[in-house]
C-alpha cells in the first residue's frame, strides 16, 4: 500500500506490525528532547501491570482478554522496531511511557521513549501527529 509523500519526511515513518487479525499502523516521529511532563504519563512497566492484574480473575465482564496483554506486548515490540528504523539507539534515558489516544469508538495506545545518549525523544502513534512533523521536529539543541 503506498505511503503518502508527507510521511515519508525525515520526521516522520509509517511502519506496520500484524497483530491479532488486523494490521496497526505506527507513525513514528523524532523529536528534540521533551524535559517536561513525563509525570502525567504511566510507563510501559505500570501499563503491563495494570493489564495483569485486571486480568486476574477475569470473567470479561471489564472486556480484558489474556490475548489483550500479548497484544500489548507485540505492539510494543512493533513500536521498538519502528523507532530502530528512525535512528533510536536502544537506550532510554528513563522508562519509556504509553499515551492514549481517542479513536473511532476507543482509546488507543501509543508509545513515547527518551534515548539517553542524546536525549533525543521518539513518539510512536497509532494516528498522525503532523505537528511533530513539523515545527517541532528534531533540531539540535532545541528542547521542547
Amino acid at each position: 500500500m503506498p505511503v503518502a509523500s508527507n510521511v515519508r519526511r525525515r520526521t516522520d515513518t509509517l511502519c506496520t506490525i500484524r497483530e491479532i487479525g488486523k494490521l496497526m499502523n505506527w507513525h513514528t516521529y523524532e523529536t528534540s528532547p521533551i524535559d517536561m511532563g513525563w509525570e502525567n504519563l504511566k510507563t510501559v512497566q505500570e501499563t503491563i501491570t495494570d493489564l495483569v492484574e485486571r486480568m486476574k480473575g477475569s470473567d470479561r465482564k471489564n472486556d480484558i482478554d489474556p490475548s489483550d496483554l500479548n497484544s500489548f506486548l507485540r505492539s510494543w515490540e512493533g513500536a521498538k522496531n519502528a523507532a530502530a528504523e528512525k535512528g533510536w539507539e536502544g537506550d532510554f534515558r528513563h522508562e519509556p511511557c504509553v499515551f492514549w489516544v481517542p479513536a473511532e469508538t476507543e482509546f488507543s495506545y501509543g508509545f513515547v521513549f527518551k534515548q539517553d545518549s542524546n536525549g533525543t525523544t521518539y513518539v510512536v502513534s497509532p494516528v498522525e501527529m503532523a505537528w511533530l512533523a513539523g515545527d517541532f521536529a528534531h533540531r539540535p539543541g532545541k528542547s521542547i
